[in-house]
């Protein structure tokens, strides 16, 4: 899901994270860095996901921030999104 999010040409970096309660409601979250701005909305993101991914995989929302934030090691720190 991260793969395609970030093939979108204004995205410049995507991660993607799953949300909510053990036991309760899932959902996949999407947080991009746009490559300029403003960036993509969400609709334009839905429908260039829809062309790649079956549906499930969609995330149900999704979050523009400056940039993705990073642990000592230089990856993405998913518990910080």
């Amino acid at each position: 899901v991260e793969t395609a999010l970030g093939a979108h040409p204004d995205v410049l970096r995507a991660a993607v994270v799953v949300e909510g309660a053990t036991g309760g409601e899932r959902r996949l979250v999407g947080f991009v860095v746009p490559s300029r701005t403003p960036g993509p909305d969400a609709a334009a993101l839905r429908r260039f996901l829809r062309e790649r991914l079956p549906e499930y995989q969609i995330p149900a929302q999704f979050v523009a921030l400056d940039r993705l934030p990073l642990n000592e090691h230089g990856k993405v720190d998913r518990a910080a999104l």
